[in-house]
């Protein structure tokens, strides 16, 4: 992975070491080494070959894409690519004659299908019950005792050709990455980065993907990337990435040893991988303090309302709201730069050194790019209004406009959750940052594509 900033490694560590618990109540990332028990019956089992004649006809979802992208999400203003469904026999035939000459060489392939899915029609082809029950159940059940993380979401197979690479983005489940053939690279971000790789805006359809590229950034257009200080993990056959909730990652399969650097396409090198995907996504204590914290926004607005003598103007709120973010949207000027600044600094340090205050901070983002945008109807509205906010234009806007009192609760609300109206004030304009809420991310036209809710369709542009 070709990047610009300073990389550490991911700690690769001993599968039952003591301090592999550690690692896991603390949501850190670690490689799993020395034959974990999750999978170390099944690697070196599990073939391309077995798992043809396991799966048998059944179909399996396939991504294809002309590039090495897999974008996971195809549209327009989304990505170049599909989703098709084929026999797992049939993807190795596709993905082995890349390059030969015969029909659509030049697409890559990559299979993603659930194994298991508690709760769901069952899965599983017959053929690999048995070899199922001998993965380590029992250490993933303590594994995620360890964790706090409970219960068993999804057990998921990935089967790639040793080229292509799934865009940096995260997911809001832990994960246990398996590795059982080939070798993958996975670049990993913590939370408190999220700002820094600029996520598409909530309610996008790739809202858990970042606009900025790692692997090529473009520091000019993304200059917070900079900032944004990567893990690197590298996977070989049986070893375990516990990747935990909204940590971000881009993971990229590593071709094989075979054939040289130069060649084109790269040498077909199968890749398999398998995802235990557990717990939830961790923001039933964030749900509550936001509830609290509305509340009290919402009387500390009334006592203000009442000393102030505004009146309620609920029905004018979405009207106001826009003009005024259209109308101010370059700030008051009367913060001093240098406060600015250092609160900007606090927060990001505070964020960077407290797991909690991070994620807090990345659901409150969340929350009130969701808020704007119901009271606009708009996300594009909802994002411009935010940015106006950042730039501190809110301040200008007439006493006792709607506009002025949505503002006013925003802020209100993200101070009672992050404990102060500066944080809330650095909260914004991290959020808003360069642009990211007024029009960076690309219109979404057309039907969207994703795999995980089931769908099929390609688009090509």
């Amino acid at each position: 992975m070709n990047t610009a900033e300073p990389r550490q490694r991911v700690p690769r560590v001993a599968w039952n070491d003591a301090s592999v618990t550690g690692h896991l109540a603390r949501g850190e990332p670690v490689v799993l080494v020395g034959g974990c028990p999750l999978i170390a019956a099944v690697v070196g089992r599990w073939s391309f070959d077995s798992l043809s004649a396991a799966f048998g006809e059944r179909d399996c979802s396939v991504h294809v894409s002309r590039t090495e992208n897999f974008a996971r999400l195809y549209g327009h203003g989304l990505g170049l690519g599909g989703v098709r469904q084929m026999p797992f026999r049939s993807f190795v035939e596709a993905a082995s004659q890349r390059g030969t000459g015969s029909h659509e060489t030049d697409l890559n392939y990559y299979l993603q299908v659930p194994l298991v899915s508690p709760g769901a029609a069952q899965s599983t082809p017959v053929a690999l019950e048995a070899e199922l029950r001998d993965l380590g159940w029992a250490w993933l059940h303590s594994a995620c005792e360890a964790a706090a993380s409970q219960p068993l979401q999804a057990l998921q197979l990935w089967a790639g050709h040793g080229v292509g690479m799934t865009p940096c983005h995260f997911d809001a489940m832990d994960n246990f990455l398996a590795q059982l053939e080939g070798r993958k690279s996975v670049l990993v971000y913590p939370p408190h980065c999220s700002f820094d790789l600029y996520p598409y805006p909530t309610g996008h359809p790739a809202d858990n993907f970042a606009m900025a590229d790692p692997e090529r950034p473009d520091l000019g257009r993304w200059p917070g990337l900079a900032r944004a200080t990567a893990l690197e993990a590298e996977l070989a056959p049986g070893d375990v990435l516990w990747l935990p909730r909204y940590h971000w990652h881009l993971v990229r399969q590593v071709p094989g040893a075979c054939g040289g650097a130069t060649e084109h396409p790269p040498p077909f090198s199968p890749n398999l991988s398998l995802s235990a995907w557990v717990g939830g996504k961790g923001t039933e204590a964030f749900r509550a303090e936001a509830d609290a914290a509305y509340a009290a926004a919402k009387l500390a607005e009334a006592a203000e309302a009442v000393c102030e003598g505004e009146q309620e103007q609920g029905e004018q709120e979405q009207e106001q709201a826009a003009a005024a973010a259209k109308g101010g949207g370059e700030g008051t000027g009367e913060r001093d730069d240098k406060v600015v600044e250092a609160e900007d600094i606090e927060f990001a340090a505070e964020c960077a050194s407290h797991r909690v205050a991070a994620l807090r901070a990345f659901h409150a983002a969340r929350l009130v790019e969701t808020i704007a945008a119901k009271l606009l109807r708009s996300q594009v509205e909802g994002g411009a209004f935010l940015t106006a906010l950042a730039a501190g234009a809110d301040a200008s806007w007439p006493a006792g406009s709607s506009a002025r009192r949505a503002a006013r609760r925003i802020r209100l609300q993200l101070a009672h959750l992050l404990g102060s109206e500066a944080n809330a004030a650095a909260l914004l304009r991290a959020t808003t940052q360069h642009g990211r809420l007024a029009g960076a991310a690309p219109p979404v036209d057309g039907p969207v594509v994703s795999a995980e809710h089931g769908d099929l369709g390609e688009y090509w542009g």
